[in-house]
């Protein structure tokens, strides 16, 4: 399984149309939907006691999370009364300042919290970030229908591709998968009681 840079798919969006504006931070985070979106379990790995910072309440979740398992504040377990989420903040209303510990669900990233885009995702993502930076012009008119539309068509096609690569895999591949499905299950259940 070889892994690409966001780097690199902005080298090759830049070299095919050379007039998009391409800000790394926009592409990484349409990279992580399109594989939030389109991506098989077997890309994510496991993330145990992360330490997250808590100011005036709020702590920022990683970039790279998909899927929020178990929060710990400086006192311990934390059920979801103690704190809320809110898209990729945390709450905690009775914790204003120190460290939280999160235990996630992670996309593979980089040092810098980018995505490292698995090879069977890279047109996937190619074509969700080419969506994506034509939508507003295509919103306002300045994109034809039909050059839009066949963005969205390789779009869905490079879906395709990826999910019917996830037929493929070894069994000790969807052994892993089942354990973070699982897990994932397992955490939810202990929040809920």
């Amino acid at each position: 399984m070889t892994q690409l840079t966001v780097e690199h798919l902005i080298e090759r969006l830049g070299r095919n149309h050379r007039t998009l504006p391409l800000d790394i931070t926009d592409i990484a985070k349409w990279c992580y939907e399109a594989m939030e979106d389109h991506a098989s379990y077997e890309h994510f790995d496991e993330v145990t006691n992360a330490a997250i910072e808590v100011t005036d309440g709020v702590a920022h979740l990683p970039i790279n999370i998909y899927r929020l398992l178990a929060v710990r504040s400086g006192c311990g377990a934390c059920d979801e009364a103690c704190y809320r989420r809110a898209s990729r903040c945390l709450h905690f209303p009775l914790h204003t300042n120190g460290y939280a510990y999160v235990d996630y669900i992670a996309f593979p990233s980089d040092d810098r919290g980018y995505p490292l885009i698995d090879d069977s995702l890279i047109n996937v993502c190619y074509w969700y970030c080419l969506k994506m930076l034509m939508l507003d012009p295509y919103l306002k008119g300045n994109v034809q229908e039909g050059v839009f539309n066949r963005v969205v068509h390789e779009m869905e096609k490079a879906d395709g591709n990826a999910r019917a690569s996830f037929r493929n895999l070894s069994s000790e591949k969807l052994n892993r998968i089942n354990r973070l499905m699982r897990s994932s299950v397992i955490a939810r259940q202990f929040r809920l009681h």
